[in-house]
């Protein structure tokens, strides 16, 4: 009832109004976490350590059990993304402060940069600011194919409707999952055990005109002794805002447009099956196909851009329980993602070219890991995590102008990896130590081989401690890393003739070049974070 006082103060004299089931429902949220963390973590720790519904427990930030993680990670669950009034993942991530919101997002144009030039209206996850390529983004902590050109995913094919929660964790972890987590890891868990059928529908547009929206879904699933299934289908539609639309784009030709309309199919299907008393199978599987359209540049030069994408991921994974508390996992994706484009640029009294083509990406990999306790200390179990795999990822890149042949390239980056984790609790609220509630330390490490491109290991070290049982200190400190992506290795070289004004040449003309590098290095960093 307070919160509907304040509320209510804040607001009077204006339009709006307060939902006060929209507070209740993030307290719930919030009220939910709490419970989990203390079901499953008993030193009390936050550390988003969750259970599903079937007994295993997820840990975004860690891969072993019920460790607390010394970074910072935030959750957004489906109910609170669904009372904010957000129809995709997109929308979700962009509503962090933590996300940056241009580069590879609808409605974000050209002149910031090659890597902030979106290809395909998708959305990726870009944490920090330091590029999509940057941010891992993990579907039940598996990989997923790279989305167009730039080393990102896109987060908004996954349907809201199959979602359980998103965790985010904003800080350098390539010691745990590899490459592209140098600014930090998001982490889509997906619904397990779901009984019924469910649907939700909602229709929307600008009030200053365009951006008509229609989105609708619908989940079912079951379970039976030992099993169970979902499967979750999403559409969304929405129409373009137009330059004409805004008072701040009177600038800009009226044509063109801010914001790209689309329509996009996406598809989840999740199942696990009990294969005895010690074997669990699980299959994840994610579709989707969207199409988009943007109208830029000007009535001298008009273009127009159409891509298509179609993205298929199949992830199966087996968990052996090995005695002694000891926890086995195998887990392999099979990936692709296509972006179809087509560009057509029509100049005034000249004809019209057509630049088309594909960035076809895909991923094959496989992983293998055990978990559980190695000795008690005075705080609990040590527990220690490790691990390896390969993964091999690639791209087909093609461009055609007019239908003739102009660039093309298809490369395949193979790579192997070894990890370990350890985790030691060594005070916890039982012991009653004045001064020492809790104490925890965790490391991990990551060897990595990027065949003919590099070899590294990157070390992560985290601390918790609590001086009492209300004021939790936490820090770590990280070395991560980013193999540059195939596009920024292989795309073909390209000239062009620029005025020379621009670029401090007078009246001249400057050849302005631009392509891969085969030769480029491995892009890396040192982070430490400390918080309470």
């Amino acid at each position: 009832m307070q919160h509907r006082h304040i509320f209510s103060a804040l607001l009077a004299g204006t339009a709006l109004t307060f939902a006060p089931q929209a507070v209740a429902a993030q307290d719930a949220v919030a009220d939910k976490t709490d419970a989990q963390e203390r079901t499953t973590d008993p030193e009390g720790t936050k550390g988003n350590v969750t259970p599903d519904q079937h007994g295993s427990i997820v840990v975004t930030g860690s891969r072993i059990r019920g460790a607390a993680v010394a970074g910072d990670v935030i959750t957004l669950d489906q109910e609170a993304i669904i009372v904010a009034g957000q129809v995709d993942l997109g929308e979700a991530m962009r509503s962090l402060p933590q996300n940056f919101n241009g580069g590879q997002n609808p409605g974000i144009g050209t002149g910031a940069g090659l890597i902030n030039s979106n290809v395909n209206s998708a959305s990726n996850a870009n944490l920090r600011g330091l590029g999509p390529d940057a941010t891992l983004t993990l579907l039940n902590g598996h990989r997923l194919p790279y989305d167009s050109a730039f080393g990102g995913v896109d987060i908004s094919a996954i349907p809201l409707a199959a979602l359980d929660r998103i965790e985010v964790l904003s800080d350098g972890a390539s010691a745990l999952y590899g490459s592209d987590a140098v600014a930090g890891v998001v982490n889509v868990i997906l619904r397990r055990d779901f009984e019924g059928v469910a649907t939700s529908a909602q229709i929307g547009a600008s009030t200053g005109g365009g951006y008509f929206r229609q989105q609708a879904d619908i989940v079912g699933g079951t379970t039976w002794n030992g099993g169970g299934f979902l499967i979750a289908y999403d559409f969304a539609r929405n129409s373009e805002i137009e330059s004409r639309q805004r008072s701040y784009a009177g600038s800009l030709d009226p044509d063109s447009y801010l914001y790209p309309s689309q329509h996009r199919h996406a598809v989840t299907f999740s199942a696990h099956q009990s294969l005895g008393e010690r074997i669990v199978a699980k299959v994840d599987v994610l579709f989707s196909r969207r199409e988009s359209e943007t109208v830029g540049g000007t009535p001298a030069s008009r273009f127009l851009f159409r891509p298509d994408v179609e993205s298929l991921t199949v992830a199966p994974s087996l968990e052996l329980q090995l005695g002694s508390n000891w926890e086995a996992k195998i887990v392999g994706v099979l990936g692709r993602d296509h972006t179809n484009y087509h560009t057509s640029s029509t100049p005034i009294g000249g004809n019209t070219r057509i630049t088309s083509g594909c960035y076809c990406n895909s991923v094959t990999s496989l992983d293998i890991g055990a978990e559980g306790p190695l000795f008690e200390l005075a705080g609990g179990s040590a527990r220690m995590a490790i691990g390896g795999g390969i993964r091999h990822n690639a791209m087909d890149f093609t461009r055609l102008i007019d239908g003739a042949p102009s660039a093309a390239f298809d490369v395949t980056r193979r790579s192997r990896y070894l990890y370990g984790e350890v985790y030691l609790p060594f005070v916890s609220t039982e012991l009653e130590i004045r001064g020492i509630d809790r104490l925890g330390l965790s490391g991990a490490l990551r060897y990595e081989d990027y065949q003919g491109l590099d070899q590294l290991a990157t070390p992560r070290i985290g601390l918790i401690y609590a001086p009492v049982s209300s004021l939790i200190l936490r820090a770590s400190w990280a070395r991560s890393f980013k193999a540059p992506s195939l596009y920024q290795q292989y795309v073909p070289y390209q000239a062009f003739l620029l005025p020379g004004g621009g670029f401090g040449a007078g009246a001249g003309t400057v050849v302005y070049t631009s392509g891969g590098n085969p030769d480029l290095e491995s892009e890396r960093a040192s982070s430490w974070t400390a918080g309470f």
